[in-house]
C-alpha cells in the first residue's frame, strides 16, 4: 500500500539531447529525441491497458517474492508502467484491506486526487506494476516515482523513471510510508543479488 498526493500535473516532456538506448533484440538502436513526451506515452499505454514490453517479472526470494526488472536502459523521466486496477472509494478500499485474505497479498494503493482519498485495487490486475517493490527515499535502489495522471476525467497512477535505469536493474520506488518493517530487513540483502538480473 502506498500514499500519493496528487497536487497537479507537472510537465513530463523531456528536453535533453537524444539518448540512445539498447533493446533486448541484439542491441537494436532506439533514439528518444528531444521531442519525446513521457505523458503522451503514458496515456497511450494506459488507454490500451497494456504494459511496455521491456520488463521482466522475476522471483527474488521467498521473503520478498516477485520484482520487476528492466530489459533495457530507461532515461530519467521516461514512462515505465501504470499501476493498473479498479478505482474505489476510501471506504471500499478500507473494507477490502480488512476482508482480503493474506494469501492474496497487498496490492491496494491509497492516494489523493481532487481533495479526495481514493484507492487503486490492483489485486486482480494482470499488469506488472503491482509487483514493483519499495525503496527508501534517497537511496541508490530508488529509481522511479509514482505520479497521478488525470486522463478523461479519471485518475491513473503511472510510474516514471526518476534517474537513468540500467538494463537488468530492479524497478523500485518509495511507497511513501516511513515505518515499513521490511526496509530494515532489506538493508541486509546483497545488492547484486537483489537489484540486478542478467538477461
Amino acid at each position: 500500500m502506498g500514499w500519493l498526493v496528487g497536487a497537479g500535473l507537472v510537465d513530463f516532456t523531456i528536453r535533453s539531447k537524444p539518448i540512445v538506448q539498447a533493446t533486448r533484440l541484439r542491441y537494436q538502436q532506439k533514439v528518444i529525441s528531444s521531442g519525446y513526451d513521457a505523458r503522451k506515452e503514458a496515456e497511450e499505454f494506459i488507454r490500451k491497458k497494456k504494459d511496455k514490453k521491456f520488463f521482466k517479472l522475476k522471483v527474488i526470494d521467498d521473503e520478498i517474492g516477485k520484482g520487476v526488472f528492466a530489459k533495457r536502459e530507461f532515461a530519467n523521466g521516461e514512462f515505465l508502467l501504470e499501476y493498473q486496477g479498479e478505482l474505489v472509494s476510501y471506504a471500499e478500499g478500507k473494507r477490502r484491506m480488512n476482508d482480503y485474505p493474506l494469501s492474496l497479498g497487498s496490492y491496494i494503493f491509497l492516494f489523493g486526487f481532487q481533495d479526495k482519498k481514493l484507492w487503486i485495487d490492483a489485486t486482480f490486475s494482470k499488469q506488472m506494476a503491482k509487483y514493483v517493490n519499495d525503496a527508501a527515499p534517497k537511496t541508490k535502489e530508488n529509481n522511479s516515482i509514482m505520479k497521478v495522471l488525470e486522463i478523461d476525467g479519471n485518475p491513473h497512477l503511472a510510474l516514471f523513471a526518476s534517474r537513468k535505469i540500467f538494463k537488468g536493474e530492479e524497478i523500485r520506488y518509495d511507497y511513501g510510508e516511513r515505518s515499513l518493517s521490511w526496509r530494515k530487513k532489506c538493508a541486509h540483502r546483497s545488492p547484486l543479488k537483489a537489484y540486478y538480473h542478467d538477461f
